[in-house]
């Protein structure tokens, strides 16, 4: 790990190094060597991992991604991995196999892994999945006869959270006040199929969530879409409710594909 060089961020050949998210910081965590292949991509030659209060290795590597600081195409080896997680305790290709199954990274051959990116026809598809399980989601409220009263009163303090993140320009706490509120309608209404494929899709869609949320904050009306689902729960309307997530998962598909360009 000594041989490594302190923390530095990724940037592209079109902006100088001091454009890119963060600086060099000789007291900073240790970063990724990114080969030949990634500086064809525009990369610089290292890639912060800046890893969150956890600390662990698959954390670490998942946020890199979300956060774009890893972006899409980044090419990612074991032997990259163990460079920076060789003694954390968990085996880089475990690190690397867990983010190709939630959809994070795709799998090439001779051990190679790259940052998945999505065109316009998988972000449509992405969004359109969600949707139709976001609205299956809220539609089994009903069958699950669960607890509207205490599920509108969790849901009402998780919006006015986002709302104050909004205010606040927090994109990153923001998104994960966002993703807090959906993952109650399901703790509400349990369904584990439903659960597991939600979580799959929401770590699929955070890369390009963020890059939207980060590039213009104030534009999201999430909060008041929020509100009107949550009037319409608190009604007992819950198939109104379920008809309204839907478009509202299905509305943020052009943003996104604007995003993602």
């Amino acid at each position: 790990m000594d041989s490594l060089p302190n923390r530095m961020t990724a940037c592209t050949d079109d902006a100088p190094a001091s454009a890119a998210r963060g600086k060099v910081n000789s007291a900073g965590p240790a970063c990724l060597n990114i080969d030949t292949e990634n500086r064809k991509l525009g990369l610089m030659d290292q890639i912060s991992l800046s890893p969150p209060a956890s600390g662990k290795p698959l954390d670490n590597l998942r946020q890199a991604i979300i956060s774009g600081r890893l972006p899409p195409g980044t090419r990612l080896t074991e032997a990259m991995l163990e460079a920076e997680f060789g003694s954390a305790g968990m085996a880089p290709e475990e690190c690397l196999a867990i983010l190709e199954a939630r959809g994070l990274l795709v799998r090439e051959p001779r051990r190679v892994w790259r940052v998945r990116a999505h065109d316009e026809a998988a972000i449509r598809q992405l969004y359109a999945v969600r949707a139709l399980l976001e609205r299956q989601a809220v539609a089994g409220l009903a069958e699950a006869e669960a607890d509207i009263e205490r599920l509108v009163a969790d849901l009402t303090a998780i919006n006015a959270a986002m709302e104050k993140k909004r205010t606040a320009g927090d994109a990153e706490a923001y998104l994960k006040a966002n993703e807090r509120f959906h993952a109650t309608i399901l703790r509400h209404a349990p369904n584990e199929p439903l659960r597991l494929t939600s979580e799959l899709l929401t770590d699929m869609a955070a890369p390009l969530r963020l890059a939207r949320l980060s590039a213009d904050l104030r534009a999201s009306t999430a909060v008041e879409e929020h509100g009107a689902i949550i009037e319409m729960l608190g009604a007992g309307e819950v198939d109104a409710a379920a008809d309204a997530m839907h478009d509202h998962i299905i509305g943020n598909a052009d943003a996104a594909v604007a995003a993602a360009g």
